[in-house]
């Protein structure tokens, strides 16, 4: 039988009650609607983060989910800013992540607009130049965001239960 960790039920049920309206289940990956089940996920990766908990006590899939949700969601919200808000140790999880998940062409972009953020803090064309030179077939946010949702659901078992 699947089993949820326990230090992740408290987050899952939060996430799920932001939508008052629908009634999800935890497994909301489980699903059959990829527009609520991405929205979940992005409610669920700031919670996370914010739980308090150390890192290492929570299950990779979840630390995974975490930092590339909530990367998507502040680069959305904060544009460049994200650059400047992550911590050296985040920004390589993130770029991690991204390559673990099979979006190596964006672990690559990122580390190029990186590197421009840092050599030309001041200068917006750099970034903007960098930006286009590594885009590639999932550069839109929400083509990165719906493959996301579909990795994640389709890895659950592996990412999402105890194993």
């Amino acid at each position: 039988m699947k089993q949820i960790p326990p230090a992740m039920v408290p987050l899952l049920q939060k996430a799920a009650s932001v939508f008052p309206h629908k009634k999800l289940p935890l497994t909301f990956w489980t699903i059959d609607h990829g527009p609520t089940i991405l929205d979940t996920f992005s409610a669920l990766a700031p919670l996370i983060l914010r739980a308090g908990l150390p890192v290492a006590d929570i299950p990779h899939g979840y630390l995974l989910l975490a930092y590339l949700f909530d990367w998507e969601a502040q680069c959305q919200f904060n544009g460049w800013g994200a650059f400047e808000n992550v911590s050296d140790e985040q920004f390589a999880a993130i770029v991690a992540g991204f390559t673990e998940v099979g979006l190596v062409a964006e672990a690559d972009s990122l580390r190029t607009q990186m590197a421009a953020f840092r050599a030309y803090p001041d200068d917006l064309e750099h970034w903007f130049t960098a930006a286009q030179e590594g885009q590639h077939a999932f550069s839109g946010d929400l083509d990165r965001l719906e493959y996301l949702t579909q990795y994640f659901c389709d890895h659950a078992d592996e990412l999402l239960y105890l194993k």
